[in-house]
């Protein structure tokens, strides 16, 4: 039997795999014990809940007798494919019973997108430890000023939509909280300050999810933004996008308005360590000026890695969003 650590492979005893077990019924800080190739592995991590911030094993559970090799550098990516080796990102499957036992099934190949779509957010939901905080935004005279332009830019050949000035808003967000537009580095000890400001924008494909990247969002103008959100959704949906076109992301906006809902609590689009997600904005009573009066409401969620950002900053950061959006002309400050 081998137990398998972090950058290290141990050789241990029939007993040493029974004390592991014992460990993992007691609930210790064990992931799993799995089969690989090379047959039982377990993984096993203290005093975190992560795999890759696990320091040391427990004293005397196993004598080291062979490491593979020993300079191996064991970082994020490596510990990835070894732990895929296993059962998925080392922790227990949930597998599938026979389902043709109860009824009629049709098996259905996952589109190449799908597939690779699910292993990035299944990534992404074990690695960030994300929080989504909630919040509105009244776009009333944000919407009347679309209202007013956006025969214009028909005329023009393109739409018009409230996407771009939420894109606009998230660029004057992430200036004023620059940790937003930030990336953990892989030893998790520093933060990468990007200087750029490229939004991902989600598009919803009949092969699947994907995310393709408006760069240097701060440069263009509204229209400008607008004829290019057009042209990517267009290309995305017929099959046109290159790696290219999905990577260097700062921030993600998936939006839902067009189809409804009231909210939800988008993914992190990791490396990235935010999200905007949007759904259907709604009329709706509100006293302003002791007066009751029908307002635009605009329902906000940012999904965020808690590792960089701490809730009162998120809070902040959603904070400044409403307040740009809650009036054109905000967005020249």
């Amino acid at each position: 039997e081998m137990i398998h650590v972090p950058g290290r492979l141990f050789s241990v005893s029939p007993e040493t795999t029974r004390v592991v077990s014992r460990l993992f019924a007691r609930n210790e800080r064990l992931i799993n014990i799995f089969d690989s190739n090379n047959g039982p592995f377990a993984v096993i991590m203290v005093g975190a809940i992560f795999v890759s911030s696990m320091d040391t094993v427990w004293e005397g559970t196993v004598t080291p007798r062979r490491q593979q090799p020993t300079s191996w550098n064991y970082n994020q990516q490596q510990r990835n494919i070894e732990l895929a080796k296993g059962d998925e990102m080392g922790i227990p499957l949930i597998k599938q019973p026979d389902w043709s036992k109860f009824g009629a099934i049709e098996t259905v190949p996952m589109t190449r997108i799908g597939k690779l779509s699910a292993k990035h957010l299944h990534r992404a939901w074990l690695n960030v430890p994300q929080v989504t905080h909630f919040d509105e935004a009244d776009i009333t005279e944000l919407e009347a000023y679309r209202g007013s332009i956006k025969g214009k830019a028909k005329e023009m050949g393109f739409n018009f939509t409230p996407l771009v000035f939420m894109m606009k808003a998230v660029v004057a967000g992430l200036k004023e909280f620059p940790k937003f537009n930030s990336a953990m580095d892989d030893a998790g000890e520093n933060l990468i300050q990007r200087q750029f400001y490229n939004i991902g924008i989600a598009v919803d494909t009949p092969e699947g999810l994907v995310v393709p990247v408006i760069r240097d969002v701060e440069r263009k103008g509204l229209f400008e933004l607008a004829r290019e959100l057009g042209e990517v959704s267009v290309k995305a949906r017929e099959g046109g996008l290159k790696a290219a076109d999905l990577s260097g992301g700062c921030f993600s906006i998936s939006s839902l308005g067009g189809i409804g809902g009231t909210n939800f609590t988008p993914i992190v689009n990791a490396p990235e360590v935010g999200i905007l997600g949007l759904t259907r904005s709604q009329w709706r009573l509100q006293r302003v000026d002791g007066d009751i009066v029908d307002r635009l409401i605009q329902p906000l969620a940012v999904s965020y890695d808690h590792r960089v950002i701490d809730g009162a900053y998120a809070a902040r950061f959603v904070k400044h969003l409403a307040f740009v959006l809650s009036d054109v002309r905000n967005l020249m400050l």
